[in-house]
């Protein structure tokens, strides 16, 4: 899985492929129960597979990209975004809605 943490690492991960980007926060408790399933779902899917971490607040991927809350997961094909995943307070995502996204690209 590779990590990134700024926009243009980001823009070059997704960019020419088919990805999966799980956005998340190492200070997010949701997060870290979240990111062991996202991982094992993800590399089953065949996508490549990414990690934004977003540790600051002030980081403008947050804003960039509309995320209120993390874990967010958002799938990109040639670097534009297919689907997106919002995370919930408190809840984050459901292994069920990582896995029937994943299914549908």
């Amino acid at each position: 899985m590779k990590r990134v943490e700024q926009q243009k690492e980001l823009d070059a991960a997704v960019a020419g492929k088919k990805s999966v980007v799980l956005f998340h926060a190492t200070w997010c408790p949701v997060c870290r129960n979240y990111r062991p399933f996202f991982e094992q779902a993800a590399k089953k899917s065949g996508l490549d597979v990414v990690e934004a971490v977003i540790d600051d607040e002030e980081n403008p991927i947050w804003d960039d990209h509309k995320i209120e809350y993390v874990p967010t997961v958002f799938i990109y094909e040639n670097g534009k975004i297919l689907k997106r995943l919002y995370g919930r307070p408190g809840v984050g995502l459901t292994q069920d809605e990582l896995t029937s996204a994943l299914k549908a690209v």
